[in-house]
């Protein structure tokens, strides 16, 4: 009975502490919110009274990009997409649309209803430091530039094709897509191909931005979101060379984009998905990240239940799943991860003739990487264009918690609610998941 107590009375401490640290969060972010909007003003106002003073810019001269120091940088969680908000920003001078989209050092950041956001990166990403492309934006830009909408969908005009050849690689969620990234990364371009470089940006999630406009203006048409696409793609592609192939890891949500994208002009991008092939592993590894080393999935379904109208403002996580996450309703934090995860497979399957092969499986890859990298360059058309090593398997990633009887049950349920597997229903039995009486992470 004491044991029982001392257990019961760490639960309730463990869920004060929790609730009293997320309170200091949102407080936080709101007090960042604030000041934001302040110095906002403030810059407005010296950028009114700077150009009546020095006369930077005429009427008509070109120069309408507006370019901001960043000043501070804060998200609520560091893994949400890129969007303006991420910075707080001061006046700096004025430049043309021109010159942000013919540097090399600047990218495109976000969209929305009124501008387009280019930031500023003094050295170039690679993918040897393994970072996020999006992290790595967010903590290393200097500037950010704000381009009006009818300059940003001019871009066509500016950037008239297409460099190269690219891939987007859209991943389930906690899929351990590092290892294959890096192997793409190393592949060493064969004799007659010697100029050929592969480029990798991992986690790229800009297009985020994109959709949500998409999503929350219903009086868009169909030719009204291509034209917007084209634009950001060939903003995101300017920087391209014939020479090179780009690798670009995208968020899962962004597969809805994809009609939109694809077209006679996007014809040199191509798309492909990688996942799991047995679910388990990928909702333990969200559970671990997010459950166990912080608590991002429990203040996502506290922010659900008591500020779901103003979730936005905060974050935009389960923001693209909100029709799958409203029929499923999840209650906690297994049910929560399985439901996002679940989501990126049904977006799979309902534009899967866009992508140029079936699932590519973590667990086929890192048991015969030769053959996977072989079959996923054959259907890039690169295959004769680089030499692969030859490697015998590589060490599988994984978490060695096991669901308990009570949680393969709701897996079970939810599953079945959304018709995850469709005809595929085989695909699920027992043996698919593995359970035993303990909730410890090892």
């Amino acid at each position: 009975t004491t044991n029982s107590l001392k257990m019961f009375y760490k639960y309730i401490m463990g869920k004060e502490i929790l609730f009293q640290y997320f309170v200091i969060k949102i407080i936080v972010y709101l007090i960042y919110r604030i000041i934001r909007t302040i110095i906002h003003i403030e810059s407005l106002i010296w950028m009114i009274l700077k150009n009546i003073i020095y006369q930077e810019k005429e009427e008509d001269d070109g120069n309408d990009v507006k370019v901001y120091d960043i000043l501070m940088r804060y998200k609520f969680y560091l893994t949400d997409p890129s969007k303006e908000t991420d910075f707080i920003c001061f006046f700096n001078s004025f430049t043309s649309y021109d010159k942000i989209i013919s540097s090399n050092n600047w990218h495109f950041y976000s969209l929305n209803n009124y501008y387009a956001y280019f930031i500023y990166l003094p050295q170039s990403y690679t993918f040897q430091s393994n970072s996020s492309f999006t992290t790595y934006t967010f903590k290393n830009g200097i500037f950010l530039a704000k381009v009006n909408a009818s300059d940003f969908l001019s871009t066509t005009n500016i950037v008239k094709n297409l460099q190269g050849k690219s891939i987007m690689l859209f991943d389930m969620p906690f899929s351990c897509v590092d290892d294959f990234l890096s192997l793409l990364y190393n592949l060493i371009p064969a004799p007659k191909h010697d100029d050929k470089i592969i480029k990798i940006f991992k986690d790229y999630s800009s297009l985020n931005s994109v959709l949500k406009i998409i999503n929350t203006n219903d009086n868009l048409t169909h030719e009204e979101c291509k034209k917007i696409l084209l634009n950001v793609i060939r903003c995101i592609m300017k920087n391209q060379k014939n020479n090179e192939i780009w690798i670009i890891e995208m968020a899962s949500e962004s597969i809805s984009l994809i009609p939109y994208i694809h077209s006679p002009s996007t014809s040199s991008i191509l798309y492909a998905f990688y996942g799991r092939d047995k679910i388990d592993q990928a909702i333990l590894y969200y559970l671990k990240e997010h459950d166990y080393k912080d608590k991002q999935l429990k203040e996502l379904l506290v922010m659900r239940r008591k500020l779901k109208k103003f979730m936005t403002f905060f974050t935009w996580k389960t923001l693209f799943e909100k029709a799958i996450l409203n029929r499923v309703k999840p209650q906690n934090p297994l049910q929560l991860a399985l439901t996002l995860i679940s989501k990126s497979i049904l977006d799979y399957r309902l534009h899967k003739k866009y992508f140029i092969n079936d699932i590519i499986y973590y667990e086929q890859f890192v048991s015969d990487p030769y053959i996977t990298l072989t079959h996923f360059l054959k259907n890039c058309g690169l295959l004769n264009q680089f030499t692969i090593p030859e490697i015998s398997s590589i060490k599988e990633h994984q978490v060695k918690r096991k669901f308990t009887e009570n949680e393969i049950e709701e897996i079970r349920s939810i599953i079945g609610m959304i018709d995850l597997y469709g005809e595929n229903k085989e695909l699920f039995n027992d043996s698919s998941i593995t359970y035993h009486e303990t909730d410890e992470y090892l």
